[in-house]
């Protein structure tokens, strides 16, 4: 669910939420999501549809970058993420298919 005045959009592809988390959508496949002070680089594709729709898997939702590659993403952090992300997507009207 989001709120209104819960997301900016700084710039081209990248939403930032008031929550502390940003998501950027990185050509040419490829969704960089920002929580705190980890970075997670996520695989995803890009649809060929009438509306923005991006896909991606759950389980390529797995790790941190360095420094925090040792952080381990649960399922509960996994099921979170991915629902900013679609949250952050909804923003911009864009959809976020996961397989």
């Amino acid at each position: 669910m989001t709120v209104d005045g819960e997301f900016t959009y700084p710039r081209a592809n990248l939403i930032v939420s008031r929550k502390g988390f940003s998501v950027e959508v990185r050509a040419p496949s490829g969704i960089r999501y920002t929580e705190r002070d980890r970075v997670m680089e996520i695989f995803a594709e890009f649809l060929a549809t009438p509306e923005p729709k991006i896909a991606l898997r759950a389980r390529d939702v797995r790790s941190w970058l360095e420094p925090h590659m040792a952080v381990e993403v649960t399922d509960s952090d996994r099921e979170r993420i991915i629902e900013n992300i679609r949250n952050a997507f909804a923003f911009k009207g864009w959809v976020l298919a996961v397989e």
